[in-house]
Order: C-alpha cells, then sequence, then structure tokens
C-alpha cells in the first residue's frame, strides 16, 4: 500500500499573497508514491481545515484508503518516540507548527522526521496553535476495510437430557408406589 517517495510541496503558506501550503498534499503525494499533481490541494484558496478534512477524507476514500489521526501533547522527541515504541518503524505525518510561523505537516519514521515537504525546510519546532492544549496530529495511513462485524451470540438454554414421562404421577414409579420422601430430579 504505502510506497514512499519523497515530494517537496509547490506552494509556500503565504496567505497574504494568495498562497496557501500544500504540505499535506505533498505528505499524502510521498506516502502514496504520487506525483503532486495527482493529489489535490485540499487547502488551496484558503478552504478552512474541516472542509478540507472533509474532501481529503473522500479523496482517500474513494481510493480505499483513510488517516488515523491521533492527537498528542507533550514535547516533540517524547512524542516521536512514543510512536516509535508503540508503531515500529511504520511511517506517518506529523502536524505541528514549524518555524516559519505556521503549521506544517512532515514524514516521521522511526522516532525521527525523514522527509520534510518545505520548499525551505522549515521543521516542525513545536504543537499546532490554536487548540488548548497544544496538539501534535500523527496521522496514519490505513486501508479501509469493510467493518467486521460478528454476529450476535445465540444465548441457547441449556439442553438437559430428560427421560420421557411415564404417564401419570412423575413421582410415581411404574408400579404405582409412591417414591420415599426425599428430593428427586426428574
Amino acid at each position: 500500500m504505502v510506497r514512499f517517495r519523497p515530494v517537496k510541496q509547490q506552494f509556500h503558506h503565504d496567505p497574504a499573497n494568495g498562497s496557501w501550503g500544500d504540505c499535506f498534499r505533498a505528505c499524502l503525494a510521498s506516502l502514496l508514491g504520487l506525483p503532486l499533481g495527482d493529489v489535490p490541494h485540499f487547502m488551496d484558496k484558503g478552504v478552512g481545515s474541516e472542509a478540507a478534512g472533509v474532501a481529503s477524507r473522500a479523496w482517500l476514500g474513494a481510493r480505499g484508503l483513510m488517516l488515523v489521526e491521533i492527537p498528542m501533547t507533550g514535547d516533540l522527541d517524547p512524542v516521536l518516540s512514543t510512536i516509535e515504541t508503540f508503531n515500529p518503524g511504520l511511517l506517518f505525518m506529523l502536524s505541528g507548527h514549524s518555524r516559519t510561523g505556521c503549521d506544517h505537516c512532515v514524514i516521521c519514521q522511526g522516532g525521527r522526521i525523514i522527509h520534510d515537504p518545505s520548499l525551505i525546510d522549515a521543521g516542525i519546532i513545536g504543537p499546532c496553535q490554536g487548540s488548548e492544549p497544544p496538539l501534535y496530529w500523527i496521522s496514519f495511513l490505513s486501508p479501509v476495510e469493510p467493518q467486521i462485524t460478528a454476529p450476535a451470540p445465540v444465548i441457547e438454554e441449556p439442553r438437559v437430557p430428560r427421560r420421557p414421562p411415564l404417564g401419570g404421577d412423575p413421582m410415581r414409579p411404574a408400579n404405582g408406589e409412591r417414591l420415599p420422601g426425599g428430593r428427586y430430579h426428574p
């Protein structure tokens, strides 16, 4: 599924001059081994993160993929080492704040950043801005599988073998004598 091939972004994030960064698109293209132009620029023209999320989920879903996203707090090095400890060797996207003053997305593996799609290698210096507490976002690409559901369990009454009735009173033997007092189980 993942055919990593590093791709640099085409646009630097500079909304004041009508340019919206496409680091997320470059990360997806890199993870999927696609040319940058084959992945839509989900944030183009200042589309909000909610609308971009809907569009990117639809685009990935049409390709049988989804993003599994995990918010994390703390310092960068412990975040990276925690992900490596529990997901050794897996490629993932990390979103955080870059040294250019805007949020940015890079690719990590092995407890470190292995690809920065920025044209100037802006890096990640802290968590994304605009949330409290400040968060890093970890994103894994995953295949979309049909939801696996087990059939509802069938609860059956215990089956205890029973003797067929003797005819008449079950507390009397076939010869008609009464059984001695006590507790009997048919």
